[in-house]
């Protein structure tokens, strides 16, 4: 310490600044306003995203109907016949008033191939004009009688 007036008249130089600042927050009326800060605010940035078009919404398609089939009814008591032909053997009978499935005619539509009565796994032939259709024959298929099988004597 080589001057000791510097130092004191130094340190009461540093009391009276610290002092000073002391004395303005302590008078009346005097509040001291705050100090504005800078607030940073963030501008959202919209980032655009590619998106799938939307997908085509599919109108619900009403079922087709099933058509009902062609079935024949019986005017009399029919004898149902292997193949169309008064003269082929009789495999079932349709009695009057009594229907079955029509699954094939013959091409001029004279005889009707039905579903058997009895089984519905095998068929017959019944004369149409015998017959009453239920709907048109036009959308029954054509179907080839049967060949009966030829008898041949044995040797």
């Amino acid at each position: 310490m080589k001057n000791p007036n510097r130092s004191l008249f130094l340190l009461s130089v540093l009391m009276l600044a610290l002092l000073a600042c002391q004395v303005a927050n302590l008078l009346p009326g005097a509040t001291p306003s705050p100090t504005p800060t800078r607030t940073r605010t963030t501008t959202p940035t919209v980032v655009a995203r590619a998106t799938a078009p939307p997908l085509p919404t599919v109108a619900p398609v009403p079922p087709t109907p099933v058509p009902e089939p062609v079935r024949a009814t019986a005017n009399d008591n029919l004898r149902v016949r292997a193949a169309p032909s008064t003269s082929a053997a009789i495999v079932d009978r349709l009695t009057k008033g009594a229907s079955a499935v029509v699954t094939g005619r013959n091409a001029d539509s004279s005889w009707l191939q039905i579903v058997l009565p009895s089984n519905a796994n095998q068929r017959g032939w019944i004369s149409a004009q015998f017959a009453t259709a239920s709907g048109p024959l036009a959308t029954v298929p054509i179907v080839q009688a049967p060949i009966p099988p030829t008898v041949r004597p044995y040797p």
